[in-house]
């Protein structure tokens, strides 16, 4: 079992990411959608390499269509692992909703991902 974990949650106009070691959240981050394919591969890989440690992500996307813009598939949806990483996919197939945002806004959904009781 790794013992860092991440969660990466796609909305319409951002992405949230969070990073968690146990109970302890390290990173909580709100981006753009990636402009390239290799974004989020690359963000996930420096992080692991951060820690020195392999990854637990999983990847939570609104449709397959969404998938698109993260290079952390297998191409028919599932996850790859490599020497950085182990992800899964979620497709949730709901409709976008927005929200406010106040600081970084809520991530109760994103703590969900990696399994918080928060």
């Amino acid at each position: 079992m790794h013992r860092y974990r991440m969660a990466m949650r796609s909305e319409r106009r951002r992405t949230k990411v969070l990073l968690q070691s146990g109970e302890d959240q390290i990173l909580k981050a709100v981006l753009p959608p990636p402009a390239d394919d290799q974004a989020a591969p690359l963000l996930v890989t420096a992080l692991s390499l951060w820690v020195k440690e392999p990854l637990s992500v999983v990847l939570s996307v609104a449709d397959w269509e969404a998938l698109c813009g993260f290079d952390l598939h297998d191409g028919f949806g599932g996850g790859v692992t490599t020497g950085h990483y182990l992800t899964r996919v979620h497709v949730r197939c709901d409709q976008f909703h927005h929200e406010r945002i106040a600081g970084l806004g809520d991530f109760a959904q994103v703590v969900r991902l990696l399994g918080g009781a928060r």
